[in-house]
């Protein structure tokens, strides 16, 4: 049997720990219910604990300042959620515009893949004119580049897309989207 590097075993151990993580998530969110307090915490800690790790990645691995990571964050999350509101409740929660313009849903792993696309995609497009700049340029940027978003997505001229200023309205059955879990 071959002697395993070290990095390798920190590799594994640090996968092993994160597939337990992962089946702890699961029975924490099957025994106390999804809409818990515990759950929503949780949920919010591994959002924070990904932006972080991005920052990390960033700032840490290759010296640039970017401040972009939210505007792509925003993007790929609103473009999960917008694909996976049933078909059924979209005139609830896209209240003001009949629905929206998107009519289908997806289930849950693709969803999350295309939104994951869609925030890349505009990452890319952004990213060839800003990677130029360096410094405090970069930053001033990138945190320009994640407010025009914020701003688009509010705005009234995509509204029927992203229902403008007013957020999707929460419902209750908006927490059992099209799953395939």
């Amino acid at each position: 049997m071959a002697v395993l590097r070290k990095d390798k075993k920190v590799d594994i151990i640090n996968t092993a720990l994160i597939l337990v993580f992962l089946v702890f998530l699961l029975f924490v969110e099957k025994r106390v219910g999804r809409g818990s307090m515990l759950i929503t915490v949780l949920q919010k800690t591994c959002a924070y604990a990904l932006a972080a790790v991005s920052m990390n990645l960033l700032n840490g691995f290759t010296g640039l300042f970017s401040l972009g990571q939210a505007g792509f964050m925003a993007i790929g999350a609103y473009s999960y959620a917008l694909l996976t509101i049933p078909v059924e409740h979209r005139a609830q929660i896209l209240y003001k515009h009949g629905g929206g313009i998107i009519d289908f849903c997806i289930p849950f792993i693709p969803a999350l893949i295309i939104g994951g696309v869609i925030a890349a995609a505009f990452a890319i497009i952004i990213g060839f004119p800003v990677l130029r700049l360096k410094s405090d340029y970069l930053a001033i940027a990138t945190l320009g580049f994640a407010e025009i978003f914020r701003n688009l997505i509010q705005s009234n001229d995509v509204a029927a897309l992203t229902n403008g200023p007013d957020p999707l309205s929460p419902i209750k059955h908006f927490l059992h989207l099209c799953r395939i879990l």
